[in-house]
């Protein structure tokens, strides 16, 4: 104690990240010591005996400490960091293209099957629009997906951003010709598979979940994860957004933006009105959320 004074502030954080963090058991416990230390490394500013340090808890601290809380066995959100390192170990577009779909689209494994590039609804009438300058204006494009493709055969809106969609129309330009060209395939199904016994050919229910399971494994994600608790990342975050305000004031009812999440899960609404209670476990989850992106 003596010697604290000394201690830099590379050395403190590597205290409070690896060393507290694996041997205290909550986020809320982490949370307490890192105040303590900041308040301590304060007075020593205060009174002039050493620099202010700038003590943080890691993102991936944050995401380890989660995970191994004791009220759950995983929480069901996969945070911005693993993200980008689970689009880092994906090889093709394509697969990157269905992980986004889970996160960004909030699309169940099998629903990747009901994005077509022929027939009534077709894709290509969106890929359309992104050269057409009447559209320079839209920034968030409208796709039905048909019942037969989801879970209860509800059909609903579902969304892209304009990024997504460029990013849609050059896979379907690049990857999803070269297999059309190579087998001789014709497909309406957006996405293809690349196996060489059924390559060109479109991608069954559980396709997505199996490119989730290998790309998990090999980026380091808490290996409880699976491709539907993308799905569930994606209602968290638009919770989130239907509800805090631009300023990061909340200007809604939590009732009003579950309704917003039910809607675009394509959850089945009560008597009332109301979004089921299935929508409900977004309230705990954006709480959890929260402390993982360290946005509190």
């Amino acid at each position: 104690m003596h010697a604290s004074s000394t201690c830099n502030e590379r050395f403190v954080n590597h205290y409070l990240n690896s060393v507290l963090a694996n041997n205290v058991g909550s986020s809320l416990s982490l949370g307490t010591h890192q105040s303590a230390l900041m308040a301590y490394f304060n007075w020593l500013d205060y009174m002039e005996i050493a620099p202010r340090l700038d003590l943080r808890i890691y993102r991936k601290t944050r995401q380890s400490m989660a995970e191994k809380s004791q009220k759950q066995n995983y929480i069901q959100y996969v945070s911005k960091f693993w993200r980008m390192e689970l689009l880092t170990a994906c090889e093709t577009l394509g697969e990157k293209l269905m992980m986004r779909m889970g996160y960004e689209v909030g699309l169940r494994t099998s629903e990747l099957m009901g994005l077509r590039v022929s027939g009534k609804y077709d894709l290509c009438d969106l890929f359309a629009q992104l050269g057409n300058t009447d559209f320079d204006h839209i920034q968030q494009f409208s796709y039905w997906l048909e019942g037969r493709y989801t879970k209860g055969s509800k059909s609903r809106w579902i969304y892209f951003d304009r990024e997504l969609l460029i990013d849609m129309k050059r896979y379907y330009d690049t990857e999803h010709q070269w297999l059309i060209d190579q087998t001789g395939h014709v497909d309406s199904s957006f996405f293809l598979r690349t196996d060489q016994r059924f390559a060109g050919t479109g991608i069954g229910a559980e396709q997505a979940s199996r490119v989730f399971r290998k790309r998990a494994e090999q980026a380091g994600l808490n290996r409880l994860l699976s491709f539907h608790d993308l799905r569930h990342t994606f209602a968290t975050e638009l919770f989130h957004a239907e509800l805090a305000g631009p300023d990061g004031r909340e200007t809604r009812s939590e009732s009003a933006a579950l309704i917003v999440v039910a809607q675009r899960l394509g959850h089945t609404f009560g008597t009332d009105g109301q979004a089921p209670s299935v929508t409900t476990r977004y309230i705990r989850m954006r709480l959890q959320m929260i402390e993982m992106e360290g946005m509190a």
